[in-house]
């Protein structure tokens, strides 16, 4: 763990901000806020904490008034409070040793960089101890990463060339081969997926996508200008803002598992959940070319005309 001392120098500033992070002046429009901005020369430093709940999310230091350039210790926070991960920046990129810890304390990572370049022996355990994932490279981030299995988890394998995935890349599940990826530059070029047989199997071979509404990004927008009713005492009050909602998307496109992250108001909560509950199935996530359960995130915006 990094340990800095901090003192702030000067008043601290709030500042309110939307879901997509600029800056705000109402509370009620606030996904995020962003408590303690202070000078300490010669760096800035910002706390973000979620809205309306407080909590802390991370602590961040950068070269610039402006917090463009992150400089000095970066921490991440669990919404438990505990520390998620920890480690140093240059210049806007990580340098040094990276630390993650799970939820429940253990060590989750250990990760070395040089400007930004995974380099050094890194290693991943999953939370019950067991290492899962470990990379040698050189000081150019060149080498080779193996993954490994743990039950039912999968592992990828493969070279690295100057930080880049480069060459072919293999996915294994308990030993059987799932695909396989020619990598140029962190770009797939071709992949293959294998049936349980080991042969190559036809059709597409999608590595990993997330899970969307049917119709996407417009099919989305389309659905809540027919469906989204604006709450009656949300108008009288004049509230508006984000709800941003997190739930599960099973591997059939069923929801489940709602929670509201951030609202302004109950009342927009409500409607964002009978949108959901009332609305068609979504098209799932898929991993390895098949689909999965995943958690998902959704914002909704309430703007009064």
């Amino acid at each position: 763990m990094v340990q800095l001392s901090a003192q702030a120098v000067g008043d601290t500033s709030v500042l309110r901000l939307d879901y997509q992070g600029r800056r705000i002046q109402h509370p009620d429009d606030a996904y995020s806020f962003t408590l303690k901005v202070w000078q300490q020369p010669p760096l800035w430093g910002a706390e973000l904490y979620s809205y309306p709940d407080n909590q802390r999310r991370y602590t961040r230091f950068y070269a610039d008034s402006n917090r463009r350039i992150l400089q000095g210790l970066y921490t991440s926070y669990h919404a438990s409070g505990s520390m998620s991960e920890q480690g140093m920046y240059e210049n806007g990129k990580r340098h040094g040793r990276f630390d993650g810890w799970h939820e429940n304390g253990k060590q989750r990572s250990i990760f070395y960089y040089n400007m930004g370049v995974v380099v050094d022996t890194n290693r991943r355990w999953n939370d019950a101890g067991e290492l899962v994932y470990e990379s040698v490279l050189n000081a150019e981030g060149t080498g080779y990463v193996k993954g490994m299995d743990r039950g039912a988890g999968f592992n990828e394998s493969g070279p690295m060339l100057k930080g880049a995935r480069h060459g072919e890349w293999t996915i294994y599940q308990e030993g059987r081969l799932l695909m396989k990826m020619q990598y140029i530059k962190d770009s797939i070029a071709v992949s293959e997926c294998y049936d349980s047989l080991g042969n190559v199997a036809n059709g597409l071979c999608i590595y990993e996508k997330e899970a969307t509404f049917p119709g996407g990004f417009n099919g989305w927008r389309n659905y809540l200008q027919q469906n989204l009713r604006y709450p009656d005492e949300a108008k009288r009050n004049e509230i508006q803002g984000v709800v941003k909602i997190n739930f599960t998307v099973d591997k059939d496109g069923m929801l489940s598992d709602y929670v509201i992250a951030s609202s302004p108001h109950e009342s927009l909560s409500k409607e964002v959940m009978r949108l959901l509950q009332k609305g068609p199935k979504w098209v799932p996530a898929i991993q390895y070319n098949r689909p999965v359960k995943m958690r998902h995130s959704q914002n909704v915006v309430f703007r009064l005309q």
